[in-house]
């Protein structure tokens, strides 16, 4: 598993130039640190992303995995 900062330093902080890693090491487990950025992280700061998530009609199951269960499997955390 590799860990890549994304966001802030562009140009070469884009996500997008993961994709030619990714699609030459299919079975490595590649973590976009920050999804791409603080563009939104202002957001983050008035819980507006977690209003969201829990507007959009998500089964509790849905919205345990994108708020924490996907992470625990990646970085293979005990539950």
């Amino acid at each position: 598993m590799v860990t890549v900062h994304t966001g802030n330093g562009l140009p070469n902080a884009l996500p997008s130039l993961l994709i030619p890693v990714a699609r030459e090491h299919p079975k490595l487990r590649i973590v976009v640190a920050h999804a791409g950025g603080g563009t939104f992280g202002a957001d983050a700061l008035v819980a507006v992303e977690l209003a969201k998530y829990r507007s959009i009609g998500l089964s509790e199951s849905q919205l345990e995995w994108c708020l924490g269960k996907t992470a625990a499997s990646v970085f293979k955390l005990p539950s």
